[in-house]
């Protein structure tokens, strides 16, 4: 592939929006958002990581048509648990409250 041909897309991990991966002037994977946040993702220098990258997303390897946009999947709706009532305290008589501060007990 040429340098700088673009290779597909990922989500940005700064903004969330679609981010291009195309090939540094090594060949290897480099990430830059164009929506606003001007994200840049450099992947290669490492071969291990150049590595996972391209078995995560194998069309980074190059030599496979470019998919128009590698969707991640939508995070499923949180659902609130049902609200769980806090416990009551037992009743107890204001005097006996009263009595007990003092020190004096119910016998």
């Amino acid at each position: 592939m040429a340098k700088g041909s673009l290779l597909g897309h990922i989500g940005c991990p700064t903004c969330g929006a679609q981010m291009r991966v195309t090939e540094d002037k090594n060949g290897e994977p480099f990430g830059f958002c164009d929506h606003g946040c001007a994200q840049q993702l450099r992947i290669g220098g490492n071969a291990a990581r150049v590595a996972a990258f391209r078995k995560r997303y194998p069309w980074a390897a190059g030599g496979q048509a470019a998919p128009a946009a590698a969707s991640t999947p939508a995070p499923a709706p949180a659902t609130k648990p049902a609200p769980t009532p806090a416990p009551q305290p037992a009743k107890r008589p204001a005097l006996a409250d009263a009595l007990a501060s003092f020190g004096f007990s119910k016998s």
